[in-house]
């Protein structure tokens, strides 16, 4: 009995547990020993010769007594074969040993097959089914073997992220199924192999030439991937690529909307043609004003008053956050038919003017200083200091307007800032470093090797970026909005930066763990840690090759396809990877081209370009430098002890079990724990029952003499167990909370409001919120929050409709929720459970606002606006957020009402000051 309850090892000590472990041994040598015996009786059976007087007793007399632990063995039957021989021969029947020595032989060789390797899974999706098919055939399906021992073998074959899948699920018999389950949630996607795959073959190479190598590489890749689209049986396959084909076509914001409403799992092209008009029709309702208007607007010569928000941050989050910027701008200038160019005299500003935007940057710049004119807005009257003009440079972002900018920096300061929220682990942290910029004017250029990468996000997902390869920079980089895209985690990093000439560069963000690999192929994959900058470079080539130059690279798997088109540059591989991304292969098409140098991305194009016009040479020099301050620093830390790790302080520690605990489940609520200090022992709250049984029946003397509170408490309760917040308890609870009402009888307006009163001590002297943490502080000031809201034109503010009660407690953690309830005292005593989280608890706002920050973190990632929003502007459960136009608050409107729904929260008690936020939503939910 004891071996069929080894999956409840909890109920045994440690001795049992061990006791049981000799005996399973000592059967299994037992095993060992029949098999043996088992073989030595069976020798006469291979050669054919049985006879009656076998020696049985000399073969066994070697097993102990208690053989009825030994299993039964199948194909090993050969002394119930021959006994039976015996009868029947003493029968007088003939008996075929030649068909005896035949089946037993048979089962013989069976057995000796090789064994059979258990498959190995590491989390690669592509190798799911594979895995899947083997341990289903080889392990699950298997009725000999029990759940205990399954869950064991599943767990032997899992490495890396397919075991840390299942790393938080106990191992136990009952528990075996809810692994498979997760890891079948996790990796069992066939669409997004489907995709992949697909998206392979379209972005497979053009074949250079007919040789046998690249027709081989071409079967490769379309033989391999078209049969495995095939045995993947999908719907529609043909439907699903012109789906594929169309979705490539659209911006990525709505294909994450496509991909938020789907309910199948392999769409097809008319469920993506239908979401298209049904977002033309909302566009064509609701219409936005466009990004280019405003930059177009700020080029003229209207000039405009504008305030911007000082830029904020915030170091609770888990990842870095973009700062929450608002700006209201009014004009203040006067009407196109009063402006007179000086230089044309035509009506319109000198920015707009022909004749003016023809001239060199050179000529421009004397004109302006000739005639005393503005440098920001080239309009007479005033100095720069004084200009009220908003614009900047759009080049170098410096106080000019950005026809006089003369390329003098790669680099310059950046308006946008980045928060990082986990602190400095590099142990040097004196590191400086710069990248350098420079003009020339030459009859040639030179083109900096460009190559098209595969990054992977925060989520695993991998993206194309452009990356400059550069083996003059000691360092690697990215930029910050390439991070932000990725939604990688930023290190802060403060120190100064510093290069040639002693030339400083500001806005260093810090650092990022970078995972890249080529397009076409799996490996090899390269980790690194890329610096974090505004911008890294100008956009490569400075200017468009020609199309002459370009041509002797044809028949090249070019690691840039579109390497002579100037583009932005995301990434700088530097130096540290330089020497493993070539391959030493090299191929020149003449002393005045480029030079095409192999690598594991492609060939990629380095060297001079004759140019006939004036162009931009960029130089990437990166170096680290320490300061004198850095090392002064350094000197006085020297015997300065560490401070401890973030997971053994209490706040590290709410931290650490709500992202290895906190889950969702099908509906998209959470489901969080309780956060507690120590595991809790079963007499930890003995007596709390008679403690809330004690305050229940003093609640039910306040009901008999106060009938408004009798039943305002009764509805109360009511819905709440309507709604599914709590529910008949079916197990004993370990902890009881008492419950009273806090309400006034002689307001008749007056709300109830039912506490929940976790910090009533049991006889043991415990209290629920004794043994748990309350959490660090997550809640934006209020002062904070008013403050943004000002800032908007056009506001609103919604409140998150029972948002504790929105979120699931874990089903483990329930009986320590248990309440004491009914509705009338004819009624017998019910013990309830309450299913979600509950205030009166002192964990409850920090698991709150977790989840709100959780929200925004992972589902925000195409709506920026709602994350700020769920971050910055939001206080408790209110929502007080706004924007600059109608069109956007609608839209943030829009957006933070299905983000939020996908949670399972709603928003209610609208209010604005503009009717048409209001129209959004149905009367019942205004404020």
């Amino acid at each position: 009995d004891c071996l069929v309850d080894l999956d409840r090892e909890s109920e045994y000590s440690a001795d049992q547990i061990a006791e049981l472990r000799e005996l399973i041994s000592y059967s299994r040598a037992i095993a060992d020993r029949y098999v043996t015996n088992q073989r030595n009786i069976e020798k006469p059976l291979r050669k054919g010769s049985i006879t009656s007087h076998i020696d049985y007793g000399s073969a066994n007399e070697s097993i102990p007594e208690g053989d009825n632990l030994v299993p039964d063995f199948p194909g090993n039957n050969a002394e119930a074969v021959i006994n039976n021989s015996h009868r029947v021969q003493g029968a007088g029947v003939p008996v075929d040993n030649d068909n005896i020595c035949a089946r037993n032989t048979s089962n013989l060789k069976l057995a000796r097959l090789p064994e059979i390797p258990l498959p190995i899974f590491h989390g690669d999706i592509f190798k799911w089914l594979t895995f899947r098919d083997r341990f289903i055939s080889m392990v699950d399906q298997r009725p000999n073997i029990t759940e205990i021992d399954k869950f064991y073998y599943l767990t032997g074959c899992l490495r890396d992220n397919a075991l840390e899948a299942i790393a938080g699920i106990p191992v136990c018999g009952r528990n075996y199924q809810l692994a498979w389950a997760t890891l079948t949630a996790r990796f069992d996607k066939p669409r997004l192999v489907a995709s992949s795959l697909i998206e392979q073959l379209l972005n497979a190479p053009k074949s250079a030439s007919e040789t046998l190598s690249d027709l081989n590489k071409f079967l490769l890749v379309f033989d391999e991937g078209v049969s495995v689209l095939e045995s993947m049986k999908l719907p529609n396959l043909g439907d699903f690529i012109l789906f594929s084909l169309a979705s490539r076509c659209l911006p990525s914001y709505s294909i994450k909307l496509f991909e938020a409403q789907l309910a199948n799992e392999f769409p097809t092209v008319r469920d993506l043609l239908s979401f298209v008009k049904s977002r033309v029709n909302v566009l064509e309702c609701v219409p936005s004003v466009p990004r280019d208007s405003v930059q177009k607007s700020l080029k003229q010569s209207v000039p405009q008053k504008s305030y911007v928000t000082p830029k904020r941050y915030n170091s609770d989050a888990n990842n870095f956050k973009k700062p929450h910027s608002t700006s209201l701008m009014t004009s203040t200038g006067t009407s196109k038919s009063n402006v007179s160019c000086p230089i044309c005299k035509g009506s319109h500003a000198v920015s707009t003017c022909h004749k003016f935007t023809g001239w060199s940057v050179d000529v421009r710049e004397k004109w302006v200083r000739d005639n005393r004119c503005c440098f920001r807005c080239l309009r007479a009257g005033h100095w720069a200091p004084e200009c009220k003009f908003p614009v900047q440079c759009t080049k170098c972002s410096r106080r000019h307007h950005p026809l006089l900018h003369t390329f003098t920096t790669v680099i310059g300061d950046m308006g946008s800032n980045l928060s990082c929220n986990s602190q400095l682990t590099r142990e040097d942290n004196t590191a400086q470093s710069s990248l350098l910029g420079s003009n020339a004017q030459n009859s040639s250029s030179v083109i900096l090797g460009t190559a098209l990468i595969h990054i992977r996000d925060c989520g695993g997902v991998l993206h194309t970026r452009r990356a400059l390869v550069d083996s003059a920079s000691q360092i690697s980089a990215i930029t910050v909005d390439c991070a932000a895209q990725l939604g990688l985690r930023v290190t802060r990093w403060t120190a100064p930066i510093s290069g040639l000439s002693g030339t400083s560069v500001q806005n260093v963000k810090g650092q990022v763990n970078c995972n890249i690999q080529p397009r076409f192929a799996t490996d090899p994959i390269f980790k690194f840690t890329a610096w974090v900058f505004p911008t890294i470079t100008a956009q490569m080539p400075s200017q468009p090759i020609s199309e002459q130059i370009v041509g002797k690279y044809k028949n090249l798997a070019l690691a840039d396809p579109s390497f002579a088109v100037p583009d932005k540059v995301d990434l700088l591989l530097g130096a540290d990877l330089f020497a493993r991304i070539l391959n030493g292969k090299r191929v020149s098409v003449g002393d005045a081209y480029p030079v095409a140098f192999g690598s594991v991305f492609g060939w990629i194009i380095i060297g001079p370009v004759p140019q006939s016009t004036n162009f931009v040479s960029s130089s990437h020099m990166i170096s680290l430098v320490s300061s004198i301050e850095s090392l002064m620093d350094n000197f006085w830390r020297v015997e300065e002890p560490e401070a401890a790790p973030d997971d053994f302080t209490c706040d590290g520690q709410c931290e650490v079990m709500f992202r290895e605990k906190c889950s969702r489940d099908n509906s998209g609520r959470f489901v969080v724990p309780l956060l507690f200090r120590q595991p809790v022992a079963d007499t930890t709250f003995a007596g709390s029952r008679a403690i809330a049984l004690k305050r229940f029946e003093s609640l039910e003397r306040k009901f008999a003499s106060d009938s408004r509170l009798r039943e305002a408490y009764c509805d109360f309760m009511a819905e709440y167990a309507s709604l599914g917040h709590m529910s008949l308890a079916k197990t004993a609870g370990s902890y009881f909370i008492p419950h009273h009402a806090v309400f006034k009888s002689s307001d008749a307006e007056a709300k109830i409001r039912v506490v929940f009163d976790a910090s009533a001590r049991s006889c043991a002297s415990a209290s629920l919120n004794q043994c748990l943490f309350s959490g660090p502080k997550l809640q934006q000031d209020v002062i904070d929050v008013l403050v943004l809201f000002r800032l908007s034109r056009y506001a609103f503010t919604a409140d998150i409709n029972k948002m504790y009660r929105q979120i699931l407690v874990d089903p483990e953690h329930r009986r320590y929720q248990h309440i004491l309830w009914r509705s009338s005292p004819q009624d017998a005593l019910e013990e309830y459970e309450l299913n979600t989280v509950t205030y009166g608890v002192n964990c409850a706002p920090f698991l709150a606002i977790r989840v709100l920050h959780h929200i925004a973190n992972r589902d925000c990632g195409d709506v920026p606006a709602v994350r700020d929003a769920l971050l910055f502007s939001t206080y408790v459960d209110d929502i007080c957020v706004g924007g600059d136009t109608v069109a956007e608050t609608i839209s943030l409107q829009y957006e933070l009402i299905n983000v939020l729904k996908r949670s399972g929260m709603s928003l209610k008690k609208w209010s604005s000051n503009t009717i048409e936020v209001l129209k959004q939503v149905p009367p019942e939910d205004r404020a």
